[in-house]
């Protein structure tokens, strides 16, 4: 039978006739036009193919016929999906349209009549990837993931692990991560075991040693003691490294931490208890590889002796004075039972550092540093600050009257912290006598007691130390020149010392060497400031009262008889009065301060600034104000200036002679006389110095 070759025309296929390529789906040629038909609507051709007497095997006569698809599709015809003619609705040759979706390279009308689901220009073509197309193609296992593109999300389609985000493909569903999934994910340390799932076993992968069933995790493999292997860190077959027991002797060993006899030569463990000294060790059966010596023994290094101490080739008790930091020492010789240590050795607490140091928890190492000061006070010709990390107060300057605490009348040029005090909250300074306030409210005083200003029920010349004022608990004290006045615990303002000007505030004239109360604040105070013969505070209704020496209107702003209770000397609210020698101030709300009493000679009430002045203090004639970033200014018979070398400040002192100030990181500046030290700068000098670091206190 001949093979014959036709191309289709229009659309260069070609069909091979003969038996291979005569049998069309849809049976033989019954419907087959004749040559030439040219009935309109039929664009069928007969090719003439067909030789009706070729008969097949079988005694069929066949006739093959081609389509032609060069003109307009079939319409009134029979349409079927197998007829090999284009015909009806189908985009092309029994494909698209009712028919099943063509394959790429046919003609198309729509995605729909394509089997790849792309209608490019009318013909089929697979369409250009896209994982942003909001379609599935490609290789993708579900809409713009998998395959080729970023991995699904749990819940999405899949063919495989790859192409989920947590690489757990069930079912053809991406899956969360569980512990019998068959992959690593999630926490794991292994497949299906560590964190979250059960512990890994022997062999396994881990990070740490709880992802181990042994407990072991070494080199970042799950190990045993037990497993009949030498794994991990392991010296020998279960024994040796930090993990496992210590080996026996002739065990292997890599030094003499691996074997029971501290003992390991020439990588094998030895015996440290032949009675001779021999290997590595330093004496008889000890040091080198074996256990440490006792004191005595000869040693090469500090590890070779019980204590850490080697010294002069023998070992020793650690003491304070070796040149090396052991026992319980923080630094070299100091720290812990050893001499507190200085500014910028280590320490691991407070109590490691120097009663004029502080811990400083937050350096690594932790180191000493000087300490942080939040209150200071000047009186005449001596300082005392609050050192705020510990409670503790630190005093210089003239001491002829106990007023530093040192139980002793010899005068500091640096700070000293004051023994016999609890935790200190609250600090002021008088003239010659200062008082603290402790943690639990108990008042304690020191320093000049010739008026009972101490508080203690007794009229010493003296305090050298401080002394509790009994049956006192306080939130705030204040020290005046020859009189005291503290706040009590619930608002009643109580006074103490000398009383011949009225400062008491009890309506007479009697002096108290214990604390009495202020005529009509029983409750509510909640401020104060004694000054050298009078008082002032801020009561519950926010107002200022005075009372005390009025002898330069300090009191009442006007002339007038010392004032013996207390008497209002504003009527607007205020933040604070203070009341020094003969001036006195109020802060009102922004920092507006208004003062009065003497100026140069004569009384005047004076508005010193509109703003800024966040802390103010008075010492005789002269006022001062913290302003932060303003600095310290300061006024003396009504002039204002600003004090140099203060660039910013969040205290200020005002001494008799003299002038501190803190700045916000906590150091303390001084200036002013100096004739006993009491600037804090070491040194001694009759001359008013500049503004300067005290020492211990300053960077």
């Amino acid at each position: 039978m001949s093979r014959t070759t036709h191309w289709v025309v229009g659309i260069g296929l070609w069909m091979a006739t003969g038996a291979a390529a005569c049998d069309a789906p849809g049976g033989g040629g019954g419907a087959a036009d004749a040559v030439g038909d040219t009935a309109p609507g039929d664009d069928t051709r007969d090719t003439g193919l067909g030789d009706d007497s070729d008969t097949g095997p079988d005694g069929d006569t066949r006739e093959t016929t081609v389509a032609d698809d060069t003109g307009t599709p079939d319409t009134t015809g029979p349409a079927t999906c197998s007829d090999n003619t284009r015909n009806q609705t189908e985009s092309d040759v029994d494909c698209g349209g009712p028919c099943a979706p063509c394959r790429d390279g046919l003609r198309c009308g729509g995605a729909s009549d394509c089997q790849s689901g792309s209608c490019a220009a009318g013909t089929c073509a697979a369409p250009a990837l896209s994982c942003t197309d909001g379609q599935q193609s490609g290789d993708e296992s579900d809409l713009d993931c998998g395959g080729s593109c970023p991995v699904c999300a749990t819940g999405k389609r899949c063919g495989a692990g790859r192409d989920c985000a947590q690489g757990v493909c069930k079912a053809g569903l991406c899956a969360d991560p569980t512990c019998d999934d068959g992959v690593k994910n999630g926490f794991e340390a292994d497949i299906d075991c560590g964190p979250g799932c059960a512990a890994c076993a022997t062999g396994r992968a881990c990070q740490f040693a709880q992802d181990c069933q042994s407990g072991i995790c070494s080199e970042q493999r799950c190990v045993s003691c037990s497993d009949g292997v030498i794994n991990g860190t392991e010296s020998d077959v279960d024994c040796g490294g930090n993990r496992c027991a210590k080996c026996d002797q002739g065990e292997r060993c890599g030094n003499g931490a691996d074997c029971q006899s501290g003992g390991c030569e020439a990588g094998i463990c030895v015996g440290c208890a032949n009675g001779r000294r021999d290997g590595s060790e330093t004496d008889v059966d000890c040091g080198g590889s074996c256990a440490p010596c006792g004191n005595g023994k000869v040693c090469g290094a500090h590890t070779d002796c019980q204590m850490g101490t080697c010294v002069a080739g023998r070992c020793a008790t650690p003491s304070c004075t070796d040149g090396l930091q052991n026992g319980t020492e923080s630094d070299i010789d100091c720290g812990g039972s050893c001499a507190p240590c200085q500014r910028g050795r280590r320490c691991e607490d407070n109590d490691d550092c120097s009663l004029a140091t502080a811990c400083d928890t937050s350096a690594s190492p932790k180191v000493c540093r000087r300490p942080r000061v939040t209150q200071i006070g000047a009186g005449d010709y001596f300082t005392c600050a609050l050192l705020s990390e510990r409670g503790q107060v630190a005093c210089w300057g003239l001491n002829e009257q106990g007023q530093l605490g040192q139980t002793d009348q010899l005068p500091r040029e640096v700070p000293t912290v004051v023994p016999g005090l609890g935790e200190v909250a609250q600090l002021s300074v008088g003239a010659g006598h200062a008082c603290v306030v402790e943690r639990g409210g108990a008042v304690k005083c020191w320093g000049n007691d010739w008026d009972g200003q101490s508080g203690d029920g007794s009229a010493l010349s003296v305090n050298l130390s401080p002394v509790t004022v009994p049956g006192l608990s306080a939130t705030a004290v204040s020290a005046g020149s020859r009189h005291t006045c503290a706040i009590a615990v619930g608002g009643a303002l109580k006074c103490w010392g000398y009383n011949g000007d009225g400062q008491l505030g009890t309506g007479d004239v009697t002096s108290s060497l214990t604390p009495v109360t202020v005529s009509g604040a029983s409750s509510g105070v909640t401020q104060l400031s004694a000054g050298v013969a009078h008082t002032c505070a801020r009561f519950s209704d926010n107002k200022g009262y005075c009372w005390g020496d009025n002898s330069d209107r300090q009191v009442a702003r006007f002339s007038g008889p010392d004032e013996l209770a207390p008497k209002a000397i504003a009527g607007v609210p205020i933040i604070a009065a203070v009341a020094g020698g003969r001036m006195s101030c109020i802060v009102q709300a922004g920092g507006h301060v208004s003062c009065f009493g003497w100026n140069n000679g004569s009384n005047a009430y004076l508005t010193i600034m509109t703003s800024g002045g966040a802390d103010v203090d008075c010492g005789g004639s002269n006022c001062c104000a913290a302003r932060g970033a303003s600095g310290v200014t300061c006024w003396v018979n009504a002039e204002s200036n600003v004090l140099q070398g203060v660039t910013n400040a969040t205290k200020v002192a005002v001494g008799l002679y003299h002038i501190c100030a803190i700045d916000p990181s906590g150091a303390v500046l001084c200036g002013g006389t100096n004739q006993y030290g009491e600037v804090g700068h070491g040194e001694v000098g009759f001359a008013g110095e500049a503004m300067g670091g005290v020492v211990g206190l300053s960077d």
